[in-house]
């Protein structure tokens, strides 16, 4: 064999090592395109009291609030819901009648700008409740005292949940709470069925005009196309500084009427919306399979020569 052909047969390897290694990074990018920043799966708890357990990596210190919220065997499954690891378990509560189970917990490295979070909830019986508390630091979640700062909740009536029943809701500091808005008027649209697990998907921005901020909300969202569409619920740019300037503490709650609870399950959190749901990434996947073409037809020149 002559110089010639083993330095053309050395370059031709290299370049396929060149492109095994595009590939190798590829599938890398896509991988990590879909982990959470901050999973809340309920997985890597013990069974039985929430309250004083310690919380999952991203999150900072022990579980606190109410010793109703139980970590029980389960899981809730949705289209669209990031795929969960390990032990199979999600929380409800052993409220009995018109009694609300919060917990809460401070994340280790508090979120801002465009935050994006995601869970899947089920609903049981007429009037129940379940939803996010952010920024908690009391676990009341009543039509008196529902949570400090904002809830995202969604409440439960015998037949259906509607968009009038998604509702983002505010506590002053001294006690009072009054709905921000409800995400629809008079002839709302029925986005889920109590019984039936459903996805939800929020975006927070903060300070988004100044010290004014917005919420959104989805319910089952159509992620097929790669993008969110309109919201079930917008609050529009709200006047005041309703979010603070930080995510910082995620609290979940769970309300009972008449001895029915529901459950959550595969909570998320992160600036980017690929790492709380899933979502069709054509640039990613791009990526990939471009490199792997790659990969195999320089294997295939390298063996030829």
């Amino acid at each position: 064999m002559s110089q010639l052909h083993i330095t053309k047969k050395m370059k031709s390897l290299k370049s396929l090592k060149i492109q095994h290694t595009i590939s190798f990074m590829a599938l890398i990018a896509l991988a990590q395109s879909v982990s959470a920043q901050v999973a809340i799966d309920f997985n890597n708890q013990a069974s039985g009291q929430l309250s004083s357990q310690a919380g999952p990596t991203g999150t900072s210190g022990n579980w606190a609030g109410s010793s109703l919220t139980q970590v029980q065997a389960g899981q809730l499954t949705s289209t669209y819901a990031l795929t969960q690891s390990g032990t199979q378990q999600l929380i409800t509560s052993t409220a009995t009648s018109n009694f609300a189970a919060v917990s809460y917990i401070d994340l280790s490295t508090p979120l801002t700008g465009t935050v994006y979070l995601s869970y899947i909830g089920q609903l049981l019986g007429s009037d129940d409740r379940l939803g996010l508390t952010l920024n908690s630091t009391s676990t009341g979640f009543g039509s008196t005292n529902v949570f400090d700062l904002l809830t995202v909740a969604t409440a439960g009536t015998t037949s259906t949940v509607t968009a009038a029943d998604v509702r983002v809701r505010k506590t002053s500091p001294g006690g009072t709470t009054s709905n921000v808005t409800t995400a629809s008027g008079t002839n709302p649209t029925t986005l889920a069925s109590p019984g039936s697990a459903t996805f939800y998907v929020v975006r927070l921005d903060f300070d988004v005009s100044g010290t004014n901020d917005q919420v959104r909300l989805w319910v089952n969202p159509d992620l097929s196309s790669g993008v969110l569409g309109a919201a079930n619920y917008d609050s529009g740019t709200i006047a005041g500084d309703l979010l603070g300037t930080e995510l910082s503490t995620i609290g979940v709650g769970l309300y009972a009427t008449g001895g029915t609870n529901g459950f959550i399950d595969n909570v998320r959190f992160s600036t980017s919306l690929s790492q709380v749901a899933v979502i069709p990434e054509p640039s990613a996947m791009g990526l990939l399979l471009g490199g792997v073409a790659s990969f195999l037809v320089a294997r295939r020149r390298a063996v030829a020569r």
